[in-house]
């Protein structure tokens, strides 16, 4: 029954995430920008790769895994393409060699810490949220508007978190005794209440309709 449970947690956190995703992917090409900071696709490319083809999760988590690894392959292909929007100063020289250092770097460390650790991924993954929940916060900052966000990108991110944050919590023991996850889980949903509410605000402020926003 637990395992069942725990299962469904995590297919649901899951399914929220790949629409998340999606979403970014569809606004990004109808915004022609990217939806998601570069340095959360560095680690969310590396922590998938990681776990769904190097030390692979038990079915059905890793099919899952390879499904964001796919289409985050997507969402860095629009990075690539449509970066000079928010860098328009930078040239290419000097942004596609800083990409794939960021790549390198990223995988290196989630690499490291997983063995350093033995981490199953949990602690990479909660980590690369936070650092995600923040980056995509400053983003929006950055742009002051809603160019590639949508307040169902915000809601969706938030509810996959939310969800493994409650399947961790409830079967894994690892995430009942450690302050760090704990501590990860609560700064997280602090900081993707704060987009949803960033979000709609930029989005009333701009004249919006925030809820027919896809």
């Amino acid at each position: 029954m637990q395992s069942a449970a725990f299962r469904a947690l995590s297919l649901a956190s899951g399914a929220c995430w790949i629409i998340a995703y999606a979403l970014i992917i569809r606004r990004g090409l109808l915004d022609l920008t990217y939806g998601m900071p570069i340095v959360a696709v560095c680690v969310n490319i590396s922590w998938e790769f990681i776990f769904a083809f190097l030390i692979p999760h038990d079915p059905p988590q890793r099919y899952v895994n390879a499904g964001w690894f796919l289409l985050d392959l997507f969402i860095l292909g629009q990075l690539l393409l449509f970066w000079r929007s928010d860098f328009p100063a930078l040239e290419g020289r000097i942004y596609y060699p800083f990409v794939v250092l960021s790549l390198l770097a990223s995988f290196g460390l989630i690499y490291t810490i997983t063995l350093e650790l033995a981490d199953c991924g949990a602690y990479s993954a909660f980590g690369q949220n936070y650092l995600m929940s923040v980056l995509f916060l400053f983003m929006l900052f950055h742009r002051n508007c809603l160019l590639g966000q949508s307040v169902y990108i915000a809601l969706s991110k938030m509810a996959g978190t939310a969800l493994a944050s409650l399947a961790a919590y409830l079967f894994a023991p690892l995430a009942q005794r450690s302050a760090v996850l704990q501590y990860l889980v609560v700064t997280i949903l602090f900081f993707d209440l704060s987009y949803v509410a960033a979000v709609w605000y930029i989005g009333r402020k701009e004249g919006v309709p925030v809820w027919r926003r896809l």
